[in-house]
């Protein structure tokens, strides 16, 4: 298999992967979330599990059941070595399972890695024939200019997302040297000073890693942490408030016409 190949079949089962944690984490927040590290619409390690599981378990796929136990176990361990590394490294749990009956470690649990076992079954067996068949009709010029233009762009959403990751832990410290001048009462009345201090934004890193995971654990800024997620709702209902006053006011000469066009029906029927 050529690179350019394996490359393709790496970013599409990334998407796929990046589309399947997008619809549950909604479901579940009932909101749309951006799940990822990345801000494009990828997560790598599905595509690395995905790739693990075409190219060690292939053997095995005319038994479903060999393949989703071999499947479940392999995506089990490539979950917790990421989640063991993204902690170990930037010192935050980004997703946590502790709540979850049979967890390990609160890095993986059994329910996810059934499903993970499914989603094997389901890609070897299903998807992959498929990607084969579609990357395989696509010219080898197409082919090529694709990957290398998805790869500088993966490449630079990497570079920025390390940068944020990096910089995530330095905002809770930063947030510490402001809560250690306050009190809890203080810090409830000056949420507003405090994300103006932080110069927060809509658009700040940290906010967007949080959103995509809502269940990040601090090794040392727990309760720092917890008062970010607070500005972040902060912030997020003042955005709701605004975004209904624009609207309210774009409204206003829709209903005012409505309200003229209705009299001048009742007068002049």
């Amino acid at each position: 298999m050529s690179l350019s190949r394996l490359i393709a079949l790496f970013v599409s089962y990334s998407f796929v992967g990046w589309v399947c944690e997008v619809i549950y984490c909604s479901i579940l927040e009932r909101r749309f979330v951006n799940r990822g590290f990345l801000r494009g619409p990828l997560c790598p390690v599905y595509g690395f599990g995905a790739l693990a599981v075409v190219f060690l378990l292939e053997p095995f796929a005319h038994s479903i059941i060999t393949l989703f136990i071999a499947a479940t176990l392999i995506t089990s361990a490539i979950e917790y070595a990421t989640g063991w590394f993204l902690e170990t490294a930037f010192r935050t749990r980004w997703w946590d399972y502790s709540s979850f009956r049979f967890n390990l470690h609160g890095r993986v649990c059994l329910l996810n890695s059934l499903l993970f076992g499914v989603m094997g079954v389901l890609g070897l067996r299903v998807l992959h024939p498929f990607l084969l068949l579609l990357i395989g009709s696509l010219p080898s010029v197409v082919l090529d200019g694709g990957v290398l233009a998805v790869s500088i762009a993966v490449c630079v959403d990497l570079s920025f997302t390390l940068r944020n990751l990096s910089g995530f832990e330095s905002r809770l410290a930063s947030l510490k040297d402001s809560l250690d001048r306050l009190g809890d009462l203080d810090i409830r009345e000056n949420l507003e000073g405090l994300r103006e201090r932080l110069r927060l934004d809509a658009r700040d890193a940290s906010l967007r890693l949080l959103r995509a995971f809502p269940l990040a654990v601090s090794r040392e800024h727990g309760a720092e942490l917890d008062v970010l997620r607070r500005l972040h709702s902060a912030l997020a209902r003042s955005r709701r408030v605004a975004h209904a006053g624009h609207v309210d006011r774009a409204l206003r000469p829709a209903l005012l016409l409505l309200a003229l066009v209705s009299l001048a029906y009742v007068f002049f029927r």
